[in-house]
């Protein structure tokens, strides 16, 4: 899961609330590097692992440009027309 702001991601290892990670991204062929801060942590219940929330802390402004236009792409993909059937009475 990943937006301008942020991202959320699967970890084995627990971090901390506050931890600073060195972050690498690669979005198909798009490629880049951010530090991004975690700002929440979860267990997953009967799993070793945990969902860690992660908000960008030094996205330049030309690379949250081209994160938006990605998921604009993809959140905005046309949708199959479907037949609307009326009847009047």
């Amino acid at each position: 899961d990943i937006s301008t702001e942020g991202l959320l991601f699967l970890s084995k290892p627990y971090l901390s609330v506050g931890t600073f990670l060195d972050l690498e991204i690669t979005i198909f062929k798009e490629t880049f590097c951010c530090i991004g801060k975690v700002v929440w942590i979860e267990k997953i219940m009967g799993t070793l692992n945990y969902k860690v929330g992660v908000c960008f802390t030094n996205l330049s402004v030309n690379t949250k440009n081209i994160l938006s236009k990605f998921l604009n792409k993809l959140y905005n993909k046309p949708k199959r027309s479907q037949k609307v059937s009326s009847s009047t009475n």
